[in-house]
C-alpha cells in the first residue's frame, strides 16, 4: 500500500511533540494546528448532510479564535469547507462539529456538556479538570509542551470515535472498557 506524501507529511507533523519554546509559535497558534490535525483522525456520528459547512466555534478566546481563522479558513475539514465563529456565550440552538470552551464554573460546564450529549458537537478544552468532567479533549501544559488528554468514555458516549493513533498520544481520561 502506497502512502501518499501529503498523508505522511499530516503523519509526521502530527506525531511530533509541539513545544512551547518556539519563538514563532504562541499557545494558540499551537492549540489551533492541534484542534486542525484532531480533525483526521476523530470519526464523527454523523457531519449533518445537510451542513455545507465545517463549523468551529470558540467561546470567549478571541485570540485562539483568530488563529483558527488564519489557520484553518481555507481549509477543508471532513471534506467541508472551514467556518470559524467566535460567540460571548454558548446558545442550546448552536450547530457546529467543534467547540472550543473557555474557563467556566463547574455547574455551567456540566450544564453545556449536558445539552450537547446528544450532538455531534466535539467538545474541547484548555482548563485542568475539564476532561474529568466530561470536555472530550483537554490541552495541558507540561514541562513546557502542549499536550492533551481525551475523555475516551465521554467521546464514545457522544458517539465519537478516535483513532489508535490519537489515543497513543494522549493522556486518557476514563478509558473505554474493552469487552
Amino acid at each position: 500500500m502506497a502512502i501518499s506524501s501529503k498523508t505522511l507529511s499530516v503523519c509526521i507533523l502530527f506525531m511530533m511533540p509541539v513545544f512551547l519554546g518556539a519563538q514563532e509559535l504562541d499557545e494558540n497558534t499551537l492549540k489551533a494546528v492541534w484542534i486542525g490535525k484532531f480533525t483526521y483522525f476523530i470519526e464523527w456520528p454523523s457531519l449533518g448532510s445537510n451542513s455545507p459547512v465545517f463549523t468551529i466555534v470558540t467561546l470567549q478566546n478571541r485570540p485562539l479564535h483568530q488563529q483558527l481563522t488564519v489557520l484553518l479558513s481555507k481549509q477543508t475539514l471532513c471534506g467541508k469547507p472551514v467556518q470559524t465563529v467566535w460567540l460571548k456565550q454558548f446558545s442550546d440552538t448552536l450547530q457546529c462539529q467543534v467547540l472550543v470552551l473557555p474557563e467556566m464554573q463547574t455547574e455551567e460546564l456540566r450544564m453545556l456538556i449536558e445539552n450537547t450529549r446528544n450532538k455531534p458537537i466535539l467538545l474541547v478544552g484548555s482548563t485542568e479538570g475539564y476532561a474529568k468532567l466530561g470536555v472530550h479533549i483537554n490541552f495541558y501544559i507540561e514541562e513546557q509542551y502542549i499536550k492533551f488528554e481525551i475523555n475516551e468514555t465521554s467521546m464514545h458516549n457522544s458517539g465519537f470515535f478516535a483513532s489508535y493513533r490519537l489515543l497513543n498520544i494522549a493522556r486518557i481520561i476514563e478509558p473505554v472498557a474493552k469487552e
